[in-house]
């Protein structure tokens, strides 16, 4: 933390995804870094002041990274294992750094995150008088994650 200085905020355009240690290039997009604890009330007999709140099991969002399509045919062989009952060979772990707008020095912040497998992926319409890249979306199913320093 830096104290009596002046600290820029990362930018969201400069981010790298690695899938199992190796960086996978041209996602535009990336979308789903969240986390959720449940919360369970607890009321006390005989008390009415408050109610308790107890800490629940932690949920993480899907990951939903986009691109351009390309002829890369990873993300393909990737969902067919799924599709095929495959899961065990499926499961990946992603890190996802965003990277400082200086990058000579260095910092970033990385999420990593564990077992994840695709559980869907589409792309958008297909248009003879449109004027668009064509986008595929993978959405990723995981376990668990967390920050990495």
């Amino acid at each position: 933390m830096i104290f009596g200085g002046r600290e820029d905020p990362f930018v969201s355009y400069l981010f790298r995804v690695e899938i199992d240690g190796i960086e996978v290039l041209g996602f535009r997009e990336v979308s789903g870094l969240s986390n959720k604890t449940d919360i369970y009330e607890y009321q006390e007999g005989g008390e009415n002041r408050f109610t308790h709140k107890l800490v629940g099991q932690t949920t993480f969002s899907n990951l939903v990274l986009k691109k351009g399509i390309v002829l890369d045919e990873y993300i393909f062989e990737w969902r067919e294992e799924v599709i095929q009952g495959k899961i065990e060979n499926a499961l990946r772990d992603i890190t996802i750094r965003l990277l400082a707008d200086n990058q000579s020095n260095g910092e970033e912040r990385s999420w990593r995150f564990y077992d994840v497998w695709p559980c869907k992926w589409e792309t958008n319409n297909f248009e003879g008088t449109a004027n668009d890249i064509a986008i595929e979306t993978l959405e990723l199913a995981l376990t668990r994650g967390e920050e990495v320093r």
